[in-house]
């Protein structure tokens, strides 16, 4: 059974734009070897003439990203509790500044009634399979602790 979520829009700044709408989203697959699921995650993103998204996380939830193609362009996208989690910030920023990668967006967003609880990072990435698998899993096992067989949770999101 779908979960019922609010979603808005917001700018580069935090600020909603916009009413927001009331969607359905699918309850996420898990994978017991998650790091093994990628590639196939992966090639779908880029096999899909829509766009298309998928998002990865930790079973305990305390970790993941989102990743999107839209046209030609890759995108990672992260949300972090930047004031409990400020390693996990840093070592995405570094694993992205190493890879001569800076962040398109990156600013704080409303957590519920905290204006500030949530930092945004999007970086665009090269549009190859190859590149995407690698970044996912580097972050995953760099960033999110991640070990080879551990599970993770999907979540696919498709339009069109």
């Amino acid at each position: 059974m779908p979960t019922r979520m609010h979603v808005v829009t917001v700018d580069e700044h935090g600020n909603q734009v916009g009413p927001g709408e009331w969607v359905d989203v699918a309850d996420p697959h898990s994978e017991a070897d998650g790091l093994a699921a990628i590639p196939t995650y992966v090639a779908r993103l880029f096999a899909s003439t829509a766009p298309f998204a998928f998002s990865v996380s930790t079973s305990d939830g305390t970790g993941g990203l989102g990743i999107c193609r839209r046209d030609s362009e890759i995108e990672f996208l992260f949300t972090i509790d930047w004031r409990h989690q400020p390693a996990q910030e840093r070592c995405i920023r570094d694993f992205f500044a190493a890879n001569g990668i800076a962040p398109i967006h990156d600013y704080l967003a409303q957590n519920g009634l905290v204006t500030d609880a949530t930092r945004v990072l999007v970086y665009q990435t090269p549009d190859t399979p190859d590149t995407t698998t690698r970044f996912c899993t580097e972050i995953l096992i760099g960033c999110f602790s991640v070990s080879t067989h551990d599970a993770l949770d999907f979540q696919l999101d498709q339009d069109g």
